[in-house]
């Protein structure tokens, strides 16, 4: 991950702390000022009771973003923050797109299968494809998702004369045996991103590397 997507990512994450924040301030604002509202009914204090008005319509402004918008746990600020670098380049039509989405991660990968086609798929439909055992040697090819990505780019498919290069130019990472590849991807890229978050990158990258060695 570059320094510019890392930025961009811990600015989204920070605003949606800060924003979360104030969510909770407005949600004890709100319950003060209803209260208060409440016994201003019952007398002459106009001014102050306009005032208030004001101020809870501005703390319902930002209840609306909760119900909306804003996600609720820090995970799921994490996810949504880390969301940003795949989306930009989801939408990257430039011609050396190839070229900074190879320069732009840390090339580290979850190994999620080895797969090959099926012998008795039809003419019609051509040749299906079926999942097999890592240990399987008659793979076709194996595939591999890179942590800092979540779109389409994010997985490669390595046919089988290439796995032992790629292998050996990249960081993979394996998920444990009682549990699913997807779910240790997803547990595997929040780690990365919260680490690169709040302390550094390079701290990420040395953590992550210890999982599933």
């Amino acid at each position: 991950m570059t320094n510019e997507n890392l930025e961009r990512v811990r600015n989204r994450y920070n605003k949606l702390v800060e924003l979360k924040e104030q969510i909770e301030n407005a949600k004890k604002m709100n319950e003060q000022l209803l209260k208060r509202k409440s016994e201003l009914e019952e007398n002459e204090f106009v001014k102050e009771y306009l005032t208030i008005l004001k101020q809870l319509n501005e703390a319902h402004e930002y209840l609306a973003l909760e119900r909306y918008f804003i996600p609720n746990t820090d995970q799921e600020m994490l996810r949504d923050a880390a969301t940003e670098v795949s989306l930009q380049y989801c939408y990257d039509d430039t011609e050396n797109r190839e070229e900074k989405l190879a320069n732009s991660t840390n090339h580290i990968y979850v190994y999620m299968g080895s797969f090959k086609y099926d012998s008795e798929s039809d003419i019609v439909h051509g040749p299906g494809v079926i999942q097999v055992p890592d240990d399987n040697p008659n793979f076709s090819w194996k595939d591999y998702k890179d942590i800092e990505l979540t779109n389409s780019d994010a997985t490669q498919q390595i046919y089988k004369h290439n796995v032992e290069k790629f292998e050996a130019e990249n960081t993979i990472l394996y998920a444990p045996e009682d549990m699913d590849p997807r779910d240790f991807y997803d547990q595997v890229r929040l780690i990365f991103f919260e680490t690169a978050i709040k302390e550094s990158q390079e701290e990420a990258v040395r953590k992550v590397k210890t999982i599933g060695k």
